[in-house]
């Protein structure tokens, strides 16, 4: 089974023999090409909805591993129980605000003894900032190109610390910049031309909230324009 590069670049960060969750599961294609690949044989995977569970068990039922990958149906973590002892759970192709909020009703699941492998479809930001005020270490962080689109993989563990980071780093990613990811310079640039028709729409309403609001993304606008300069010296 051959994936997107999206969703090969998710399924490349799951550690061998991890017990996964695959939460808004979809067609339900990574946990099936985990266990293809060997790469684990205990998969739970849900959707809050019946219309894509069902999609999934569609594609269970013509790769005949119905009895084998779990499909379950409920919001968020919810579905997950403490027995199943879940040691990595995906969640990908969702909002940031979306799984900032599933991450917050789930969290006491979220021990040290599970990985978290985010990959926000928006707000990568909302995302890094949850966890790093929530006490999560940051392990891995990915970027993948698309079609026309970078999209960033996110890779964390439970530690109890808050590290101590800039907003900057967190709107980046900590890590790409530590590396100076080869994508991190057209993800800027990608970054930089939301920011700047942002400003250009806000810039249209005359009201003290709107002024405030294109001093923000303005000045947000110049951070990122530093580290773009930063990355190209």
């Amino acid at each position: 089974m051959q994936l997107t590069p999206r969703l090969q670049a998710v399924a490349d960060m799951v550690p061998a023999q991890s017990i996964v969750a695959d939460i808004g599961t979809d067609h339900c294609y990574i946990p099936i090409y985990l266990h293809k690949q060997k790469i684990t044989s205990r998969l739970i995977a849900t959707d809050n909805k019946p219309g894509p569970l069902a999609a999934a068990r569609n594609t269970l039922a013509l790769f005949n591993l119905e009895k084998i990958i779990d499909l379950r149906l409920g919001e968020g973590l919810a579905p997950l129980e403490p027995s199943d002892a879940v040691s990595t759970v995906i969640i990908a192709g969702m909002g940031g605000e979306t799984i900032c909020s599933i991450l917050a009703s789930g969290r006491q699941l979220l021990t040290e003894h599970v990985y978290l492998i985010i990959q926000p479809m928006t707000n990568s930001q909302d995302v890094r900032v949850w966890l790093a005020e929530n006490g999560f270490h940051f392990v891995q962080e990915e970027l993948v190109r698309e079609e026309k689109h970078i999209y960033e993989i996110i890779g964390a563990r439970f530690s109890g610390k808050q590290e101590d980071y800039e907003l900057l780093q967190l709107a980046i990613g900590p890590l790409l910049v530590q590396q100076k990811h080869p994508l991190l310079t057209p993800l800027l640039q990608e970054k930089i031309g939301k920011l700047q028709k942002n400003i250009q729409a806000a810039s249209r309403a005359d009201s003290y909230r709107a002024r405030k609001r294109v001093e923000e993304l303005e000045q947000e606008l110049c951070r990122l324009e530093r580290v773009l300069k930063w990355l190209s010296d």
